[in-house]
C-alpha cells in the first residue's frame, strides 16, 4: 500500500501530463482504475497495473493522428480527452478479448 502511494500515484499523475491530459487528475483515475479488477484476474506480482511512459507517449502522438480533420487540436481540450478516453477502453477491450480468446 505504501508503495502504491509513494511511487505510483506520481508517476501516474506525470504520465497523464505527457499524454496531454489537462490536469494530473487523469493521472489518479488510471492508476486507481487498474488496481481495482487486479485481485481478481491478477496473476502475477510483477504485473504493471498503471499507465507506463510508452503507453503515454503513443496516446500522445496518435490523437493528432485521429483528430486530424479538425484541424490543430490542442492537448487537453475536450476532444483529446473524448479521444484518448475512447482509446484507452477500446485497448482495454482488446486486452480482454484476448484474454478471452487465449
Amino acid at each position: 500500500g505504501m508503495t502504491v502511494g509513494v511511487m505510483a500515484v506520481p508517476q501516474a499523475m506525470s504520465y497523464a501530463l505527457v499524454a496531454g491530459m489537462p490536469g494530473a487528475i487523469y493521472g489518479l483515475y488510471n492508476a486507481l482504475m487498474g488496481l481495482i479488477p487486479y485481485p481478481f484476474f491478477g496473476s502475477s506480482p510483477h504485473l504493471i497495473t498503471g499507465p507506463t511512459a510508452v503507453m503515454s507517449i503513443l496516446v500522445k502522438s496518435s490523437i493528432p493522428t485521429h483528430l486530424g480533420a479538425l484541424g490543430d487540436v490542442p492537448p487537453a481540450s475536450s476532444e483529446w480527452v473524448t479521444v484518448a478516453v475512447a482509446l484507452s477502453f477500446l485497448a482495454g477491450l482488446l486486452q480482454v478479448m484476448m484474454g478471452i480468446f487465449k
